[in-house]
């Protein structure tokens, strides 16, 4: 329902695996593919930002280190600011200090790396505020967020005079759309639809009703059985909504050759339309066949953990997008709850595809999605003196320790610090030397690296990874994180071994990256493991220690009220709490989110002038502070459901609107046909809430 508004706070990203090789000579604009491997990422330009006033140099250098060749650079986000400077919409800027994207370009050219602007379409939180008229229109709820209509003129002029803009004024190498979609069978119904699908034909009310049984009542033909039953309707709507995003693109696209003739355009895709295009066609509007002529290449988003399929799966997406004569990058996954073997299995479907004389031509390469450069560690050896080397580099972050676990059937006898890390680091074999382990205080430097030696007993298996290497680090007051980084020879030699690897990065607001579970009272066999784990990852709720979750615990409202600010990303707080409230002291950890939710409204503490830090939070509580939550952040709260429940008399009048808007948006469910409104919440009952928004 909100993942909107989590997804802010993983805005940065995570884990990959990528081969370090030769880098590629420069690449000519305008060709989709020099016959060269395409090893791509999509990254950020905040990514860089952050990084310092270096950050494109780093980056672009540790790219060229791993053998990338395109970078795909946000440069217009869903929230429709604009990542670069020289633009005639300077109030739509994201920052004035630096042109970010002029940054990264001077730094990859000289590399042979390619620079595609990556821009999100039809959805602009910007553009929809000044232009309320221009927003789709859900079923049930009216204008949707923030969708962009794709038939809306002035909105295609809009994004084509930024196309324009972006091409005149930068010397980039691709335009990369994304969001070039609807979102879903329920938006796009707005009374201009109506009429337009009316003359084309189609029987409105016989829509609307397999659109209801679709997603509402279960009543009747469904839509999407309709379009694969050949239902004239449903392939009316179908088409409708593909001429719909095809219209749109073509003028996007005319405006971008207009300047650049040989400009790459290429296009993220949804992954299951490649496989059911009814569901591709209706849902979105986005269909695979439509591509052909409108993209260089595509780019399917075969996130494979995502969808809970496998690397057949991903080589099954990208195989269904060839055959209708598509060049394709795959889209793999490489965030959680993608491991480095499942995303090595799938880099070699790749691989494999592009080896193949069916698919070959046409498989161009992958790219990665949720990765930067900006912390990894790396693996080499030396057969011939049984000895390997670790290579960590900071992303900025206190390190406490870096642990190799060995692969079996080798055991390390001795480890040392060659360079990088502070010289109290203490080096310890334990496990019967299957691990060794490189501790300290702030080990390493924010932004440095370092060198790590350890010597080995055995017979290293060239076949598998020779090390596991787990990083814990700490920073500031977030989170305890542990992630880990697999590398694998490729020719294993006793001079300059060629890895694989894969490379890391830890956000302080979010980790999303298979994360070693750290809490020992939460088993992998719980129902709310998943939802623990997903709230820790996220950064949105910490242990009672390092150790324990205490996932049947009572919820407080301090601890409710902090996990709501970390929601936010923890904003700067001019409202004391201590002054407000008898009962919270200026130095309190939950001081700052207190004084936030006072100042937002979304706590008000109690008549006495308390605000009961410590009081435990009713499922109505919970749900209040929720419910106002997302009317702060200015979110469509408007879904009511009426409460159908036994006890539904129980809830309390202050709660009764959040209460009904939660059973609408299915966060509550009930249990047994009651609301349980009084009942406690667990700290295990809060994980799982956030899983679902």
């Amino acid at each position: 329902m909100r993942k909107s508004i989590l997804s802010r706070l993983c805005c940065a990203v995570l884990c990959c695996a990528l081969m370090i090789g030769v880098m590629p000579a420069a690449f000519a604009a305008g060709t989709e593919s020099s016959g060269k491997e395409i090893i791509g990422e999509w990254i950020w330009a905040s990514t860089v930002a952050d990084a310092g006033e270096d950050g494109a140099e780093k980056l672009i250098g540790r790219c060229a280190e791993m053998g990338v060749t395109d970078l795909y650079l946000l440069v217009k986000g869903t929230g429709g600011t604009l990542g670069y400077l020289k633009t005639q919409y300077p109030d739509n800027r994201s920052r004035t200090d630096r042109d970010v994207l002029q940054e990264v370009i001077d730094a990859a050219h000289p590399r042979g790396i390619r620079i595609h602007a990556w821009l999100c379409n039809m959805e602009d939180a910007l553009y929809k505020t000044a232009h309320p008229d221009s927003g789709m229109w859900h079923y049930v709820r009216e204008r949707d967020n923030n969708r962009i209509n794709p038939y809306d003129e002035d909105y295609q002029a809009y994004m084509s005079s930024i196309v324009t803009e972006l091409l005149t004024n930068y010397d980039i190498d691709g335009i990369h759309f994304d969001y070039i979609r609807y979102n879903h069978a329920c938006n796009g119904w707005s009374e201009t639809d109506k009429q337009n699908l009316a003359a084309m034909g189609a029987d409105v009310e016989h829509l609307q009703q397999m659109i209801e049984a679709e997603f509402y009542n279960g009543e009747g033909e469904t839509i999407f059985d309709a379009y694969n039953s050949g239902d004239s309707d449903a392939l009316l709507l179908g088409q409708y909504r593909r001429d719909n995003v095809v219209n749109y693109a073509k003028v996007i696209i005319a405006a971008a050759r207009a300047v650049k003739p040989k400009i790459i355009i290429s296009a993220a895709l949804q992954p299951d339309g490649a496989l059911d295009p009814a569901f591709g066609n209706i849902h979105y509007g986005q269909s695979y066949e439509d591509a052909v002529e409108l993209y260089d290449y595509i780019c399917p988003m075969a996130y494979s953990g995502d969808f809970g399929k496998d690397a057949a799966w991903v080589s099954s997406v990208a195989e269904a997008a060839i055959k209708e004569g598509n060049k394709v990058v795959v889209g793999l996954q490489a965030y959680y709850p993608a491991t480095s073997k499942n995303l090595m299995d799938e880099v070699n479907v790749v691989k494999s595809l592009r080896e193949s004389a069916e698919y070959g031509e046409q498989t161009l390469g992958y790219v990665l999605f949720r990765t930067t450069q900006f912390g990894y560690a790396k693996v080499s050896y030396d057969t011939g003196k049984n000895e390997m080397t670790v290579k960590v580099i900071n992303p900025g972050n206190a390190y406490e320790w870096v642990q190799i676990e060995l692969q079996d059937g080798l055991t390390a006898t001795s480890g040392e610090v060659v360079e990088g890390f502070a010289d109290d680091t203490t080096v310890e074999i334990v496990e019967e030397g299957s691990i060794i382990k490189f501790s300290g205080t702030d080990m390493l430097a924010a932004d440095s690296e370092c060198t790590l030696r350890l010597k080995y007993e055995g017979t290293l298996n060239p076949d598998e990874a020779p090390a596991l290497v787990r990083i814990y680090i700490t920073n500031e007051s977030r989170a305890l994180n542990v992630y880990e980084d697999v590398t694998k020879p490729v020719d294993p030699t006793p001079v300059d071994p060629t890895p694989i690897i894969r490379p890391e990065h830890w956000s302080g607001a979010s980790v999303a990256h298979p994360v070693v579970n750290p809490f020992r009272d939460v088993s992998k066999g719980s129902w709310y493991y998943d939802d623990v784990m997903y709230a820790f990852e996220n950064g949105l709720m910490n242990g009672v220690s390092a150790t324990r979750f205490a996932p049947e615990k009572a919820l407080t409202r301090a601890e409710l009220v902090t996990v709501l600010y970390r929601m936010a990303d923890s904003p700067a707080v001019s409202a004391d709490a201590a002054r407000v409230f008898s009962d919270v002291s200026a130095g309190a950890w939950y001081a700052e989110a207190v004084g936030w939710g006072y100042e937002t409204g979304i706590v008000k503490g109690y008549s006495n002038g308390t605000f009961a830090p410590d009081a435990e939070v009713t499922r109505e509580e919970m749900i209040t502070f929720l419910y106002r939550y997302y009317q702060m952040q200015g979110e469509d709260v408007s879904a009511s459901a009426a409460l159908n429940f036994s006890d539904a008399g129980n809830v309390n009048t202050f709660a009764l609107d959040a209460m009904r808007w939660a059973v609408a948006e299915g966060i509550l469910t009930g249990s047994a046909g009651r609301l349980l409104p009084k009942g406690q919440t667990t700290r295990a009952q809060m994980a799982a809430v956030l899983s679902r928004l």
